[in-house]
């Protein structure tokens, strides 16, 4: 997706390394919550099973999210750097949208008396010519602004 701001194209960034994480997560949080029960039921007892410490068998040392992201061959720091360059090109899009918002709520600053005049000459003739009502005595807002059209032009 590209999106254009002030001349310049700023393109949405590719992220394969993300892309390559997300595609091994349901078998990393496998994986990641067998090393968590390792650790907290079978390293235990296994350690109490030959009289050891159980911190002495190195489960205890094993940082998860690293471990997996070496096995399923990801580079964390790409990741990482990725994420950031998602992050900016998100920041962009929203504040260019904040910018395209501001425009608009600038354009619906109410119109002049002139610019209504303006709008209504056309619809107004009409009803001049062949009123809906007497605008003299019509409440109808078209006979109203009619007889207000005459009295301004």
């Amino acid at each position: 997706m590209e999106k254009e701001k002030s001349g310049t194209v700023v393109k949405e960034p590719k992220t394969p390394e993300c892309e390559k994480m997300a595609a091994c997560r349901e078998d990393s949080q496998k994986l990641g919550q067998f090393i968590e029960w390792l650790r907290e039921e079978w390293a235990p007892a296994e350690a109490e099973r030959v009289g050891g410490d159980w911190s002495e068998i190195g489960f205890n040392d094993i940082h998860i999210e690293n471990t997996l992201a070496q096995y399923f061959e990801i580079d964390l720091n790409k990741v990482e750097n990725e994420r950031r360059e998602l992050l900016l090109y998100c920041r962009l899009n929203n504040a260019e949208r904040e910018q395209r918002k501001e425009l608009l709520i600038e354009e619906k600053v109410p119109p002049t008396t002139d610019e209504l005049k303006e709008a209504l000459t056309g619809v107004m003739q009409q009803f001049t010519e062949k009123p809906c009502h007497d605008p003299a005595k019509s409440t109808c807002p078209f006979c109203q602004a009619a007889k207000l059209l005459k009295r301004t032009t």
